[in-house]
């Protein structure tokens, strides 16, 4: 900073002008290119943030689209599940019907078994005691 400072109050003009185009070297000009770099990157990097940005909207386009598609294939399957399991307790309330309905004609059937045994064995005294 101080020779900044000498160079500007420095009388001789051609010293000035050598100084100041040796800080202009040593200051200016590498900043003045790195900023060039980042220029020259920019576009790069802009084109390249494109690119990605194009990549995720059609990765979340895509993304969307199976997720909706998925979403309405469960939905489907539940339903399907669902219906098959009415089905299946319709079903299974009938057979309970149809047990039942057999549960009481088999009691009906026993009873009637046990009556005629009953009847046989009357009929049998009744014999033995004609017999006798």
């Amino acid at each position: 900073m101080s020779k900044i400072h000498t160079v500007v109050q420095s009388k001789d003009e051609k010293k000035y002008i050598e100084e100041l185009i040796t800080i202009y070297k040593r200051f200016v000009k590498p900043h003045a290119s790195e900023i060039q770099d980042k220029k020259k990157k920019d576009p790069e990097t802009i084109e390249e943030l494109d690119r990605q940005l194009k990549y995720m909207e059609k990765f979340i386009s895509d993304f969307k689209a199976l997720t909706s598609k998925n979403h309405n294939k469960s939905l489907k399957n539940i339903k399907k599940r669902t219906f098959d399991n009415q089905q299946l307790i319709e079903q299974l309330s009938e057979m309970r019907k149809i047990k039942e309905d057999h549960t009481a004609e088999i009691k009906k059937i026993d009873m009637s078994i046990q009556q005629e045994n009953t009847n046989k064995q009357k009929m049998e005294a009744n014999i033995g005691r004609l017999n006798s």
